[in-house]
C-alpha cells in the first residue's frame, strides 16, 4: 500500500509534530507499506529509516502573511503528479492540509486527518478571527472529505465532534521511545518536570500559581520548565518568578535526543 503522510514545516525540533509525525511514517513503513513524508522546509529529499522525506520551499517566504500560510505550489503538483492509496494529513490552518484534500479528489484515494490537537477550544481562541475565516474559506471543505479522523486521547476525539464532524474518529495514541536505562541525578533535590513548548496554551502560569504555596512548605522539591524560551510567554513567567521570589524554579532551553533522555 502507498501512503503518502503531509505536514507543514518540521524543521523545529522541540515541537511535537517534529518528533511524532516521521515515527507514523516509519511504523507505517515497518508494516510494509511504501511510504513518503511530504513536508515545508529546505527543498530536496531525504532517506529516512523505511521512508523517504521530501521536502518543499514555501512560496515567497520574504512575505510574512504569504509564509504564515505554508503555501507551496511545488508540493501541491508533486502531490498530485504521485499515485497512492492514502494520504495522511497533519495540522490544520495552512495550506498543506487543503493540498491533501484536493489530491484525495482527484486521485479517488482515502484521506485521513490528524489535528494535533488544533480544534481543542483553549487553541482556537487564538488567532480565532483568522482561524475563522481559514475555516470559511478553505478547512472546511478540507475536513469535510477527510474519511477518517486519528487522534490521540479521547479529548481530542470530542474536539472533532464538537467542531461538527461524523465522519468515524480512530484514536491511536503516539508511540514513545522510553529509555532503556535510568540515570541516577546526583542532586538531592526532588524534581517536577516539564517538556514542551512554552505558550499560553499549556497554562504554565497556573504552575506557578500553585508553586507559591507549594515551594515553602516542601523545599526538597524543584521545578524545571525545559523548552523553547525565546517566546513572549516565557519571558513572562521569568518576570514573574523574579517579581514574586519563586523559589527552585527555572527555565532551561530545550534539549534532544540523549540530553533529552
Amino acid at each position: 500500500m502507498k501512503i503518502i503522510h503531509v505536514a507543514a514545516s518540521l524543521e523545529d525540533k522541540a515541537s511535537g509534530t517534529a518528533t511524532v509525525v516521521p515515527a507514523f511514517a516509519q511504523a507505517a513503513s515497518e508494516t510494509g507499506n511504501d511510504v513518503e513524508l511530504f513536508s515545508l522546509g529546505p527543498i530536496g529529499a531525504l532517506m529516512q529509516v523505511g521512508f523517504t522525506q521530501r521536502k518543499f520551499e514555501v512560496d515567497w517566504p520574504q512575505v510574512p502573511i504569504l509564509k504564515k500560510l505554508q503555501s507551496s505550489t511545488l508540493m501541491q503538483a508533486i502531490l498530485l503528479a504521485t499515485p497512492c492509496d492514502i494520504i495522511h494529513s497533519h495540522g490544520l490552518w495552512g495550506m498543506t492540509g487543503i493540498y491533501a484534500a484536493r489530491a484525495k479528489a482527484a486521485k479517488n484515494c482515502k484521506l485521513i486527518v490528524s489535528s494535533h490537537g488544533m480544534l481543542a477550544v483553549d487553541a482556537l481562541r487564538y488567532s480565532a478571527f483568522k482561524k475563522r475565516l481559514f475555516t470559511e474559506l478553505l478547512q472546511n471543505r478540507a475536513l469535510a472529505a477527510a474519511d477518517l479522523f486519528h487522534v490521540t486521547s479521547a479529548a481530542e476525539a470530542e474536539d472533532i465532534r464538537r467542531a461538527g464532524w461524523t465522519q468515524p474518529v480512530a484514536l491511536i495514541a503516539p508511540g514513545v521511545e522510553i529509555a532503556s536505562e535510568s540515570v541516577a541525578s546526583p542532586q538531592k533535590l526532588r524534581t517536577i518536570l516539564y517538556v514542551g513548548r512554552i505558550h499560553p496554551i499549556k497554562r504554565l502560569g497556573d504552575l506557578l500559581d500553585v508553586w507559591r504555596d507549594l515551594s515553602i512548605k516542601h523545599r526538597l522539591w524543584r521545578i524545571r520548565i525545559v523548552g523553547p524560551n525565546d517566546s513572549a510567554e516565557a519571558l513572562h513567567l521569568k518576570q514573574r518568578i523574579v517579581a514574586e521570589g519563586l523559589a527552585r524554579i527555572s527555565i532551561d532551553p530545550p534539549l534532544f535526543g540523549p540530553d533529552k533522555t
